[in-house]
């Protein structure tokens, strides 16, 4: 994986790589007519309090926390809980 630590694209938008706090997974469940789908989506959390998704495409638990881990080391962001993170 290829990170610069200048502006990061996602779906989501643009964003200064300088600008992240924290990255952290988030389970989701839909509930439907046909069943339960659970999937996982990584979030970051900026320094000015905000946060955002950032990736969110049906991943497995295990997907999304390496996706956190590799960004986070890339960027030398220290891991800490985040209070809505899945339990790893």
């Amino acid at each position: 994986m290829i990170l610069r630590s200048g502006p990061i694209r996602w779906s989501s938008g643009t964003f200064a790589a300088s600008t992240l706090d924290q990255l952290y997974c988030k389970e989701s469940i839909l509930r439907g007519r046909n069943g339960t789908t659970i999937s996982h989506e990584v979030w970051a959390t900026f320094r000015d309090g905000t946060t955002r998704k950032i990736l969110a495409n049906g991943m497995s638990a295990q997907q999304a926390l390496y996706i956190e881990q590799q960004i986070e080391m890339a960027l030398g962001i220290p891991d800490r809980p985040v209070p809505g993170e899945m339990t790893r």
